[in-house]
């Protein structure tokens, strides 16, 4: 055995350039199986980050089995004492007639409830109030490209063949930051608007929670804690729901999980080529 060990370090001190290239490998493999979580974790954390920067709400309450979630699921959701805001939504992505091509996500909100969560300004016109007519507040990019102003109209086509004329009173102010490019893109109508418009009076898309001061730390906890009152509701046995952070979804896990394996994958292959290399260098 003492004759094999000599051998083996006779070889790798007779083939320098080899054996330095051998360990380089190795350490290159380790590496790269370190930096695999850092990776995953920074690319989480910048994830969050960005989220955060869309919307301020903590969670989101979903519906599991359909397109849509019951409108008495408000109420419960109100309900919950780590709750502080919940803000019921429809979201409705569409292609507009007027201005003609223009494409835009119509998120229909309660305003005093949005804007107690959100961070709204407005470069122009009024905030968001009621008004006897329907109204939109567009982001203030967005009507610049297509050339919307203060009183201008918009008209958005409906899934039954119909259309709807809304009055644009007031413009987003723009935001230069990483968020600005889905924020661009989103304009607020009324609720009821959307609602009465595309048949959804007593349903939802999502309600979006922002959770009592102080409980922000501990959202996993209210995540669990929320999801196990609604499911224990009388509602859950008709329209199930699912709550969820707003800064995580399943699709994003699914890619930090192929990320990761992929860069796992990378730091084992380099490994046993290193481990292949010792071995040829040895002997």
């Amino acid at each position: 055995m003492r004759s094999l060990y000599s051998l083996a370090w006779r070889n790798l001190a007779s083939r320098r350039l080899r054996t330095f290239l051998t360990g380089t490998a190795i350490a290159l493999g380790v590496a790269a199986v370190f930096a695999t979580s850092l990776i995953a974790q920074s690319a989480q954390a910048r994830t969050a980050s960005l989220a955060r920067q869309v919307s301020q709400a903590d969670l989101q309450i979903a519906p599991r089995d359909s397109d849509t979630l019951d409108a008495r699921w408000l109420d419960v959701v109100r309900a919950h004492p780590d709750v502080a805001i919940a803000s019921p939504e429809v979201v409705y992505a569409t292609v507009l007639l007027e201005p003609p091509g223009a494409w835009l996500i119509v998120v229909g909100v309660e305003p005093d409830q949005y804007a107690a969560m959100e961070r709204v300004e407005l470069a122009s016109g009024r905030a968001l109030t009621p008004l006897t007519r329907p109204w939109v507040v567009v982001p203030e990019r967005w009507a610049k490209e297509y050339h919307v102003t203060l009183g201008g109209r918009l008209t958005l086509p409906l899934e039954n063949g119909t259309t709807i004329e809304l009055l644009v009173v007031g413009l987003l102010k723009h935001r230069d930051d990483a968020g600005a490019a889905l924020r661009d893109r989103i304009a607020l109508v009324p609720l009821t608007t959307l609602q009465d418009a595309l048949g959804w009076r007593k349903r939802l898309t999502r309600i979006r929670v922002k959770l009592q001061p102080g409980r922000e730390a501990s959202a996993h906890r209210v995540e669990a804690s929320l999801g196990r009152a609604l499911d224990e509701h009388a509602l859950a046995q008709t329209n199930p729901v699912v709550v969820s952070k707003v800064d995580s979804g399943s699709n994003t896990d699914l890619l930090y999980g192929m990320m990761t394996a992929g860069l796992a994958m990378t730091g084992s292959v380099i490994l046993l080529v290193a481990a292949l290399l010792i071995v040829n260098t040895c002997w």
